[in-house]
């Protein structure tokens, strides 16, 4: 395996883990997925044996190293986009993540950066 799935419409789309060393942006408004396409990445390095460190304020990916529960919104899904073989796993290799600035600290950098741009 040499690739990472990152999205299926009317077809499979990979990543090459060779392109993997370049850098990347993933934005977009709330809800748009922008945390589960940073953890497909995440579990598809680490599947490829490629340890992985994510800065995470909110916490969102703290349990991403354990298995998930099936349920059936997710069993859906994947008949949906039509994924064989799917089951929840661990991820084999680290996936290491920070967690939670405090909301304090978050509101005092918010605010002192509010202040220099309209300084």
């Amino acid at each position: 395996m040499n690739q990472i799935l990152i999205g299926k419409g009317e077809r499979p789309v990979y990543l090459l883990a060779k392109y993997g060393n370049r850098h990347g942006l993933v934005a977009g408004a709330t809800g748009t997925g922008k945390t589960i396409s940073l953890q497909v990445l995440a579990e598809g390095f680490s599947r490829l044996g490629v340890p992985v460190f994510m800065a995470d304020v909110k916490g969102d990916v703290s349990g991403l190293a354990l298995a998930g529960i099936a349920n059936e919104k997710i069993q859906q899904r994947v008949a949906q986009i039509g994924i064989e073989g799917y089951t929840n796993e661990t991820s084999p290799h680290w996936i290491l993540t920070t967690c939670c600035v405090p909301t304090s600290a978050a509101a005092a950098s918010s605010t002192s950066l509010s202040q220099t741009k309209s300084s």
